[in-house]
């Protein structure tokens, strides 16, 4: 099952609000992805607009399982393991620690111990 805690049009509709006062407090007319988010015709000394950086948005990634019965968690870490102690020609499952990590960039990380 995949869970997701946000998505695009969670964090779009945060920068509206958030940038909304602003744009008010300095007299600008706020577009946001495309809708003119200021009252149309008022008065303004500028613009602000807020866009996707690369013409579409990219939804968060789904999130990996992981625990004992995760069989994707179990192979990407069972590989890890097996191609390190190869490596270092160390026998033996335990030998280092591998756990599952959030990275910024819509991408997972797996940290090693």
């Amino acid at each position: 099952m995949t869970s997701r805690r946000s998505s695009v049009s969670v964090t779009q509709q945060r920068d509206i609000d958030l940038l909304r006062g602003l744009a008010h407090h300095f007299n600008l007319t706020f577009t946001a992805f495309g809708k003119l988010i200021s009252p149309a015709g008022s008065p303004a000394y500028g613009t602000l607009t807020l866009d996707d950086a690369f013409g579409h948005a990219l939804e968060p990634a789904p999130v990996t399982p992981t625990g004992e019965d995760a069989v994707p968690y179990r192979i990407i870490s069972g590989t890890i393991k097996a191609t390190y102690n190869a490596h270092r020609s160390l026998e033996g499952g335990d030998n280092v620690i591998v756990t599952p990590a959030i990275m910024s960039g819509n991408t997972g990380a797996i940290v090693i111990c």
